[in-house]
């Protein structure tokens, strides 16, 4: 045995000699996997045998002598072949796997002896060895019919005996003859002793891998029923989470709603406190808003963009509520002192608004700082021009200029939209954005539409609106598209 197969029993924990496993109930529980697994393949082998050997008889008769004819046919026929058949009937018993070993064997000592009966009984000097015969019953039971190894071993041996019995003390066979007969039947006979030692070893791991096999497939089903029913359980939490989510999301979202909307109402509310404190009414910042909305549409600025602008526009002149009221409703020419005074009101409105940093909040102080920031640079409170102005002031700076000259004031009287239109066209390039001058005057019919449905319906500003829509009738669109 080489180390290879003593460790392969080793790990298989076998007896050296007989494979039997050192566990008896293992060896039942191998027992009846293997006569299982290869009983159907052994009946089928035995079959074959049998008709082989009923065939082969026919052929006798044709070769031997009718005086040997005889002795021969009642061997083959009444003694070899029913031991054959009840070796085959033998493997249909009940308990198989404790009759299938004697069963094999006796088909191969049935074979055997017949031979070797056959050989004694014929005449001394009659040309026939039974060797060849023998051999190829050896192969055929040890390889084809998967005989276990101690039965191979113990009826190869018997067969080898009884065949030196015969050819010694009744065919008087050579010496040397007999050495050689039993030197290549002893070879065969040990070659398929290793035959059946390495097949029923290899069964016996076959059936040790698959045993685990089974015993690791059942631990894996347990672990996969359990991990789906942590899966499941799992799910069920999560799907509770997730409707808990959903539901404190929505609530979320209601609140931030009520919340948006409440800042938004302060936001007008402080806006119109700034515009009324002006003399002004309420319309002026609806009227800035949706015109800061239109325009920012026109240039292309987001949704996001636009609906900072629109509530954050309304706060662009907060910093008024800090000017003196006989600065802010005088209604003459401003001193340079007071002039100086009414510019802070960027600062004041940008101070108002710098306590809280919301998106909100952060554009509308950064409008009510630099709402009146010049395209040249000759603006306030800094001094920036071109593109250092934020592009939502710039909007907002060329919106209320349109509005306050369109609109009443304490210092003067109301522009028509077309006079008004005409001193943003001329003063493009020096306080607006050429850009947003050229977008302005495409959506002006917008801008009218904005200025008409928000109008302060002052007799003044009416006819301000008349003059300007007379002369050529623009269609009506919408402020700004959903």
């Amino acid at each position: 045995m080489t180390s290879i197969q003593k460790n392969l029993n080793n790990r298989l924990h076998l007896h050296p000699v007989t494979l039997a496993f050192e566990d008896s109930s293992r060896e039942e529980e191998f027992l009846e996997f293997y006569f299982s697994h290869y009983a159907e393949n052994m009946r089928i082998s035995m079959l074959l045998g049998i008709l082989v050997w009923g065939l082969f008889g026919l052929i006798e008769i044709w070769f031997y002598p009718k005086t040997l004819l005889w002795s021969i046919l009642v061997i083959r026929y009444l003694f070899v072949l029913p031991m054959m058949t009840a070796s085959f009937l033998l493997t249909y018993l009940k308990n198989l796997r404790n009759h299938v070993g004697f069963a094999i064997a006796l088909g191969i000592t049935a074979c055997a002896f017949g031979t070797i009966a056959k050989f004694a009984s014929l005449p001394n000097g009659f040309p026939y060895n039974p060797v060849p015969s023998l051999i190829t019953i050896f192969l055929y039971g040890y390889a084809v019919m998967r005989a276990r190894f101690k039965w191979a071993s113990a009826t190869g041996l018997a067969i080898i005996i009884f065949y030196a019995i015969v050819a010694t003390l009744i065919r008087h066979h050579p010496i040397q003859d007999l050495a050689i007969d039993s030197f290549f039947l002893i070879m065969v006979n040990f070659i398929g002793m290793y035959v059946c030692y390495s097949l029923e070893r290899f069964a016996r791991r076959d059936f040790v891998y698959s045993h685990r096999l089974k015993t690791e497939k059942i631990k894996t089903d347990q672990t996969n029923e359990q991990l789906k029913v942590e899966i499941t359980e799992r799910y069920l939490v999560e799907e509770k989470l997730r409707h808990h989510q959903e539901n404190l999301e929505q609530l979320v979202h209601m609140r931030t709603k009520d919340l948006e909307a409440t800042q938004h109402e302060m936001i007008h509310m402080l806006g119109l406190a700034a515009e009324y404190r002006d003399c002004e009414t309420g319309q002026h910042i609806k009227r800035m808003s949706y015109y800061c909305v239109a325009l920012a549409q026109a240039i292309g600025l987001p949704q996001n963009a636009r609906e900072l602008l629109f509530y954050a526009s309304q706060m662009h002149d907060v910093g008024k509520l800090g000017i003196p009221d006989k600065i802010l409703l005088k209604p003459g020419k401003l001193t340079k002192e007071e002039w100086d005074v009414m510019k802070k009101h960027t600062s004041i409105g940008a101070e108002i608004l710098s306590k809280d940093h919301s998106p909100l909040l952060d554009t509308a102080r950064n409008i009510a700082l630099l709402h009146h920031e010049k395209w040249d640079g000759g603006g306030y409170p800094k001094g920036i021009k071109k593109e250092n102005i934020p592009m939502l002031a710039r909007v907002v700076c060329l919106c209320d200029v349109f509005d306050a000259l369109t609109s009443d004031r304490p210092y003067k009287d109301a522009w028509s939209t077309d006079e008004a239109l005409r001193e943003i066209e001329r003063l493009s390039g020096s306080c607006f954005d050429p850009f947003l001058v050229i977008k302005f005057k495409e959506i002006f019919p917008i801008v009218l539409k904005i200025y008409k449905d928000f109008s302060d319906t002052t007799p003044k500003q009416k006819q301000t609106l008349e003059k300007s829509t007379k002369p050529k009738k623009q269609k009506r669109t919408k402020y700004e598209s959903k």
